[in-house]
């Protein structure tokens, strides 16, 4: 059996070496079948990948998730800030009128543009332009989590 050369049990190149000898398949066997027998659930899992994450961290060793999903909502900016303008212009206001309501004229125009807002921000163009917060998200594509 080789020796461990690394500092740290998580490097890289210590898990390439484990890989490599056939004490590795028994180990990934015995931890399914404990998993199966323990019946974990993907909860306690995803905790537990959290907590050796976070300790790898520590350790100053790199960690990478096999999948990392992130949220894309700009399809959702891009139909609110539509939905904005058409509002405004139904409305018969300019984006300088915009500026009654404690707009600056470029964040108004990023607005529309469909640049991400905060949920302040979603409220104070409720009040502006006197509509209801479902009326202006509803039929709006939702967000989607996409894997990188």
């Amino acid at each position: 059996m080789p020796q461990s050369r690394a500092l740290y049990p998580c490097t890289a190149s210590l898990a390439r070496e484990r890989s490599r000898t056939p004490a590795r398949r028994f180990f990934q066997t015995e931890r399914r079948e404990m998993a199966a027998a323990a019946s974990i659930s993907p909860v306690h899992i995803a905790l537990l990948r959290f907590v050796v994450q976070l300790i790898c961290s520590w350790c100053f060793c790199t960690w990478r998730f096999l999948m990392v999903s992130v949220l894309d909502a700009s399809k959702f900016f891009e139909a609110l800030g539509r939905r904005v303008r058409s509002l405004r212009e139904r409305k018969h206001y300019t984006q300088e009128d915009m500026i009654s309501f404690g707009f600056s004229a470029r964040h108004w125009q990023q607005i529309e543009k469909g640049r991400p807002i905060t949920m302040k921000t979603l409220l104070r163009i409720t009040v502006a332009l006197d509509v209801p917060l479902s009326k202006l998200v509803h039929g709006l594509p939702r967000p989607v989590m996409v894997e990188e």
